[in-house]
C-alpha cells in the first residue's frame, strides 16, 4: 500500500508492531467517541438554554422548542424570539 501510495516508509519499520499500535489507537478512539455521545444532548441543550437567557437578559422573549424529530438530526433544537 504504501508503494501504491507513494509514501517512503522509515527503514526500520516493523508491521507488527504499528499493527498493534493502530489496533490500541481504535480502541482508545472508540471509547473516547463512547464518552463524548454521553454528554452530547445535554451539552447541546445547556448551549440552546444559554444562548435564550442571553436573549432575554437583551429584552427578547424567547421561546424554545425543537423543529424535528431526534431521530432526523440530534441538533433539532430552535430558538424563536421576538421583541
Amino acid at each position: 500500500m504504501a508503494v501504491r501510495a507513494e509514501i517512503d516508509l522509515p527503514a526500520k519499520w516493523a508491521p507488527t508492531e504499528a499493527e498493534a499500535a493502530g489496533w490500541d489507537r481504535l480502541r482508545t478512539t472508540r471509547a473516547l467517541a463512547m464518552v463524548r455521545g454521553l454528554f452530547r444532548c445535554p451539552i447541546e441543550t445547556w448551549l440552546l438554554c444559554d444562548r435564550a437567557q442571553r436573549l432575554r437578559e437583551a429584552g427578547w422573549q424567547v421561546r424554545l422548542g425543537t423543529f424535528c424529530p431526534r431521530s432526523v438530526t440530534p441538533r433539532n433544537g430552535m430558538i424563536v424570539a421576538w421583541t
